[in-house]
């Protein structure tokens, strides 16, 4: 079970805020909740900024996908610049692709952290 946290870690200097999730959403209250820490560290930085998450602790259940989305869409067109994660396990980065698509977002998966920093700052991510 995971521990329900998010940890960040802001570089100033690249304007990056960088993410470990270890959430598991699998209820309306969860998303909320979830969206919500997002958006008091946003709001703490109060500029858009670059995001490079880490994503093999975060689980998103297929039947609330789709509120998720609904959920972290503005948020995500509000403060980020760019977005890409990055996971260590194949199973962990298809599974969030295919989440992604389920709640029309755009998904860029990568390997390792460099390999999302380097696509952030380049904007391809």
């Amino acid at each position: 079970m995971a521990s329900q946290t998010v940890r960040f870690e802001y570089d100033r200097e690249r304007n990056i805020l960088f993410v470990e999730d270890d959430f598991d959403i699998t209820t309306p209250e969860q998303a909320d909740r979830f969206v919500a820490i997002y958006r008091e560290q946003f709001e703490r930085i109060g500029r858009p900024v670059h995001v490079v998450a880490r994503i093999d602790g975060l689980f998103i259940g297929e039947q609330v996908s789709g509120y998720y989305g609904e959920r972290s869409r503005p948020l995500s067109q509000r403060w980020k610049l760019n977005f890409a994660r990055y996971g260590s396990t194949a199973t962990g980065r298809m599974g969030v692709k295919a989440m992604a698509h389920k709640a029309e977002f755009d998904a860029a998966v990568y390997r390792t952290r460099e390999e999302a920093v380097a696509a952030v700052l380049s904007g391809g991510a």
